[in-house]
């Protein structure tokens, strides 16, 4: 697995996760979304001729358009995760291509493939990489301290959240461990990707029959672990020593902080 590091002061020979008390400062100190991906963006171009940076778009070569979309993405999980909150850390998972799965079901008459192209200017409609899990931290939603994002979005591509959703507290009880300083929920509308009800995901907004949108938590597709090497992980925090572990057969992974 190659890793990306976008964040400042952090260097891979200093070896070291980010526990849960840096978790919690950053919960304290949560950048304005523009000013993190100004430095995503700016850790993309000093890195563009890194060999073991991560391959999008289905190609060899790195997309900075869609390496920035995602780690957005990421980073609005994670606003959803404060609202309820828990730790802001935010996770989502690319499938890098899913042209094969498209065909399968295609030729099987799936009927989760007969699905429209959205007619938006957008990188991520057009490219062949889709969003296929997400997840936020829910140690206090299920009382259990390994319920870290990463480890969530991956419960949820593999067992329809056995270990994460399923055990999930009330929303009253969860907000209990904030003390009344949790922001109040976002109302929904039609151009989000994260639903804050449910948490549901929809990869494309503007066209509600857009082939990317039978994919994601909330399709009620399932996948085999063996995917993950055909995946690139998003997160908006460097991963704990307990998560490195467990994203290991993960393709690549890009981490901010």
């Amino acid at each position: 697995m190659s890793t990306s590091y976008i964040h400042e002061g952090f260097h891979p020979s200093t070896g070291g996760g980010v526990g849960d008390r840096d978790r919690k400062e950053e919960h304290r100190t949560l950048n304005p979304i523009k000013s993190y991906l100004c430095r995503f963006v700016n850790s993309i171009g000093s890195n563009q001729q890194n060999p073991n940076n991560i391959m999008m778009d289905g190609g060899n070569t790195r997309n900075p358009d869609l390496e920035i979309y995602f780690m957005r993405q990421a980073l609005h999980v994670a606003e959803a995760a404060l609202a309820r909150g828990e730790v802001p850390v935010g996770c989502v998972i690319v499938l890098r291509d899913a042209t094969d799965i498209l065909k399968m079901e295609a030729s099987s008459s799936h009927p989760q493939s007969n699905r429209s192209v959205s007619t938006i200017s957008c990188p991520y409609d057009t490219s062949p990489s889709v969003i296929i899990s997400h997840g936020a931290n829910q140690v206090n939603a299920t009382r259990d301290a390994t319920r870290h994002g990463e480890l969530v979005a991956i419960d949820r591509m593999l067992t329809r959240g056995r270990s994460s959703d399923q055990m999930k507290l009330p929303p009253h009880i969860i907000c209990k461990p904030s003390h009344g300083k949790t922001n109040p929920a976002p109302a929904y509308s039609s151009s989000d990707t994260v639903n804050v009800d449910n948490d549901y995901w929809i990869n494309v907004p503007q066209c509600k029959d857009h082939w990317k949108n039978s994919f994601g938590w909330g399709s009620s597709r399932i996948f085999d672990k063996e995917i993950l090497k055909e995946c690139d992980l998003y997160v908006t925090c460097e991963p704990c020593i307990m998560v490195r572990n467990s994203i290991y057969h993960v393709a690549s992974s890009c981490e901010g902080c």
